[in-house]
């Protein structure tokens, strides 16, 4: 059985005088530390798939992550071989809205999906508005595990929109 771990850095924290003071920051940060959760448990053998939310700003770099796989006992599991897919789209059946381009090197013994930054020109160029996405893997006989880890992509406009 496999397990996957969404490994993701906190970038916000919220201070309680700093939040009374500044409360449109606070929210900003909170939002920031949602966005970037400590971890996630997802199992891709499963028949329900993890939730995790993201959060696109257009105009701006988005950071992306990396989802680390390790077995029921903790060990990391090689994905030499194997290859992983996930989109963002409004609903199954519409087109792509983007492509995630998840990545595992070759030859991989450190069980890593990276899901690499986009650049803040190409966020710009997405239409805002709720989609949802999803991740899969392909083992290296060509079998396709169902999703794995599953959510809402927000994309949304900042109020300073600097041109791209």
């Amino acid at each position: 059985m496999l397990l996957m771990l969404l490994k993701l850095k906190v970038k916000g924290y919220i201070n309680l005088q700093s939040a009374i003071r500044n409360p449109q920051s606070a929210i900003c940060n909170l939002q920031s530390a949602i966005r970037n959760l400590q971890s996630a448990i997802c199992n891709p053998l499963l028949s329900m798939s993890a939730i995790y939310n993201l959060s696109i700003i257009r105009g701006v770099t988005y950071s992306g992550f990396q989802i680390i796989c390790k077995d029921r006992f903790g060990s990391i599991i090689s994905l030499a071989g194997w290859s992983a897919f996930a989109e963002v789209r409004k609903d199954p059946d519409s087109s792509l809205e983007l492509d995630l381009a998840p990545h595992i090197e070759p030859g991989d013994v450190d069980g890593l999906v990276t899901i690499p930054p986009i650049s803040y020109t190409a966020t710009f160029a997405l239409a805002p508005g709720v989609y949802t996405w999803g991740i899969m893997l392909q083992t290296p006989e060509g079998y396709r595990l169902e999703p794995f880890c599953t959510g809402a992509c927000i994309i949304e406009t900042p109020i300073p929109q600097p041109a791209a």
